[in-house]
């Protein structure tokens, strides 16, 4: 998710001055490298789809505290 939000970054900031550095390939090794991650989660859930769902479980169990805790921050 964090390399998939560079796309994200990169998009908000064409032509700002905020963004003073060149990468080099992107984004064509970011591309592969997301590509190679959905690959990976992907056979993990083929391969044990019982302790991929506990380990689904358990990130949406922290929604509601992320919920919770975003509401002082306003």
């Amino acid at each position: 998710m964090t390399a998939a939000s560079l796309f994200v970054l990169r998009r908000r900031q064409i032509g700002s001055e905020t963004v003073t550095f060149r990468v080099p390939g992107h984004p064509f090794t970011t591309i592969l490298f997301v590509l190679s991650c959905v690959g990976i989660v992907g056979s993990a859930i083929v391969a044990s789809p019982a302790n991929s769902a506990v380990a689904l479980g358990i990130m949406l169990a922290a929604l509601p505290v992320y919920y919770y805790w975003s509401r002082f921050k306003r």
